[in-house]
């Protein structure tokens, strides 16, 4: 598993301030040191509501959207790899 962060900013709109993070994650299968198949490539993307101009706040919801973001690409690593491994 390999994982690119894509974006990490805050986000102004509306007078509304958000955390927004992406990440771009490829799953694939490896054969020694090389890259046998793609199993999937995809972008995750999480925006969690912050106040404006309250940077401990900030980090706090970026905590959460990576909390968020973790849980999905864990998910969807089980689910690619379980009929692989027989499990499903």
């Amino acid at each position: 598993i390999k994982g690119t962060v894509e974006e990490i900013e805050e986000r102004i709109d509306a007078g509304r301030c958000s955390a927004h993070l992406a990440l771009r994650i490829t799953l694939a299968a490896t054969r020694g040191a090389r890259e046998e198949r793609i199993r999937f490539a995809r972008v995750y993307a999480a925006d969690e509501p912050a106040p404006c101009d309250d940077p401990a706040a900030l980090v706090a919801a970026m905590s959460a959207a990576m909390a968020r973001l973790s849980g999905e690409i864990q998910a969807d690593v089980y689910a690619t790899l379980r009929p692989i491994e027989g499990h499903g």
